[in-house]
């Protein structure tokens, strides 16, 4: 689960937190990680991926209220809007499942940003790596 919600909390951080110091940067992705950890806790079942695949979900939209878990992350650091700083002007949908992380763009786009097997936690691709992961907006 920690290499998952790991590589989810740093594309969310670098694609929302794209003017902000490193040190920054990391308290998001920390503090992300950590909410989407408790969240996910009795939700992650590595002989079952999919089950539970929509509650592991995140979205952001320009017609919905901010995604619970990121609006969390992003209070813990005294961002109450975050709304204001998404860059974001189409529908993103972000599912963190056990042996993968996917995000879907829009209406078609859909990227893997972690592929690995969820049962030996041993990672067998990495399209792209959370770090150098491109910027969508």
């Amino acid at each position: 689960m920690k290499k998952e919600i790991d590589t989810a909390a740093w594309w969310w951080a670098q694609q929302i937190f794209t003017n902000v110091s490193h040190k920054q940067l990391i308290q998001f992705k920390d503090s992300l990680a950590r909410v989407l950890e408790n969240k996910f806790r009795g939700h992650w079942d590595e002989k079952a991926p999919l089950q539970g695949n929509a509650f592991r979900s995140l979205m952001v939209s320009p017609y919905t209220p901010v995604d619970e878990a990121l609006q969390k992350a992003a209070e813990e650091l005294g961002v109450t809007d975050l709304r204001s700083q998404l860059p974001f002007n189409q529908e993103i949908i972000m599912w963190v499942d056990p042996g993968e992380v996917m995000v879907k763009l829009g209406n078609d786009k859909r990227i893997t940003l972690y592929k690995g097997s969820p049962t030996s936690r041993r990672e067998t691709s990495t399209p792209s790596s959370p770090l150098s992961a491109p910027s969508f907006v």
